[in-house]
């Protein structure tokens, strides 16, 4: 699967830019695929936590956000500047538009 610049196996659990290897943990990269998979979905933090984490997520829990920070800080910028994922304030976190692929 492609997102952006970024190629992503899915069953080799890996993430390449340009042929070079990115380091994500297990969670970044559930929350990466599910992002890249819908890419014009916003999803709540009770929805990315599921993706990563599975049924048992604590809804309440601010983990998500710490995840996504560290996901930015380890994609970011994304082709044109901005980030990879956006913030839809009082909902959750969506793909940037800027980075869907038809």
């Amino acid at each position: 699967m492609t997102f952006a610049d970024l190629v992503i196996d899915r069953l080799a659990r890996s993430v390449q830019r340009d042929g070079q290897p990115l380091e994500l943990t297990r969670t970044e990269f559930d929350l990466l695929v599910a992002l890249a998979e819908r890419p014009s979905q916003v999803w709540t933090r009770e929805q990315l936590g599921e993706a990563a984490f599975g049924e048992a997520f604590d809804a309440f829990d601010r983990t998500i956000d710490s995840h996504v920070k560290n996901l930015r800080r380890k994609l970011d910028p994304a082709p044109g500047g901005g980030s990879y994922v956006e913030t839809v304030r009082g909902v959750g976190y969506r793909a940037s538009r800027g980075t869907a692929t038809p």
